[in-house]
C-alpha cells in the first residue's frame, strides 16, 4: 500500500519532472559552458551586439528603400526637367528661325531700295547733265574734218567721263576716241569735248 501511494505521488511527479528536466540540463550546460562571471558578461556582450546588430541590419534596409526611392523620384525630375528643356530649346529654336527670316527679308528690302537710290542718283545726274550742256556749251558742230556731227561739252567741275557718257548716251571709249584723251581720269575744268552722235 506505501508502494501504491508512493508510486501514485511518483507518477503525479513524473509529468512535473519531465517539464523541469530540460530546463535542469539547461541551466547544467549553462552553468558548465559559463564558468566565469566574465565569460557570462562577454555572452551577454556579444547578445547585445547582435541585437544591435539586427536593429542596424533593419535600419539599413530602411535607408536602402528609402535611397531606392529618392533615386527613382530623381529620375522622373530630371526626366520631367529633360523634356521641359527639349521644348525651351525648341521654342528658342523657332524663335531664332523667326528671327533669321526677317533679318534674310530685312536684307532683300535693302538692297532693293539701295538699287532704287542708286537708279535715281543715276537718272538725277543724267537729267543734270543733259540740262548743264543745253544751257552752257553744248552747240551743235561739225568739228571734225571727216564731217562727223554731234555735241560739244564744257567740262564742268565735278564731272566725270562715265557721267558724261551717260548724259550724252554713248560710251566711255567713244569720247576718248573722238577727243584723243591720254588720261580718262584726268579731266579739266572748261576743256572742251566733242561727243558724236
Amino acid at each position: 500500500m506505501l508502494m501504491k501511494a508512493l508510486f501514485a505521488k511518483t507518477r503525479c511527479l513524473l509529468p512535473l519532472a519531465c517539464a523541469l528536466l530540460p530546463l535542469l540540463l539547461t541551466g547544467c550546460e549553462t552553468f558548465g559552458s559559463y564558468r566565469t562571471e566574465e565569460e557570462m558578461q562577454r555572452r551577454e556582450d556579444a547578445l547585445i551586439l547582435d541585437e544591435k546588430f539586427q536593429k542596424l541590419s533593419g535600419r539599413i534596409e530602411g535607408l536602402e528603400i528609402e535611397v531606392q526611392q529618392l533615386s527613382e523620384t530623381v529620375n522622373a525630375v530630371q526626366t520631367k526637367q529633360g523634356a521641359a528643356m527639349q521644348s525651351q530649346t525648341q521654342s528658342l529654336q523657332a524663335r531664332l528661325d523667326a528671327l533669321e527670316a526677317r533679318l534674310r527679308t530685312v536684307e532683300v528690302a535693302r538692297e532693293k531700295d539701295k538699287q532704287e537710290i542708286v537708279d535715281k542718283l543715276s537718272q538725277k545726274m543724267s537729267q543734270i547733265m543733259t540740262t548743264s550742256s543745253s544751257s552752257g556749251g553744248s552747240k551743235k558742230t561739225t568739228k571734225r574734218s571727216h564731217a562727223d556731227s554731234g555735241y560739244e561739252h564744257e567740262v564742268q567741275p565735278g564731272d566725270t567721263l562715265s557721267a558724261i557718257a551717260a548724259a550724252y548716251g554713248v560710251t566711255s571709249k567713244i569720247i576718248i576716241d573722238n577727243n584723243d584723251i591720254k588720261d580718262p581720269n584726268r579731266l579739266r575744268v572748261g576743256q572742251k569735248l566733242f561727243i558724236p552722235d
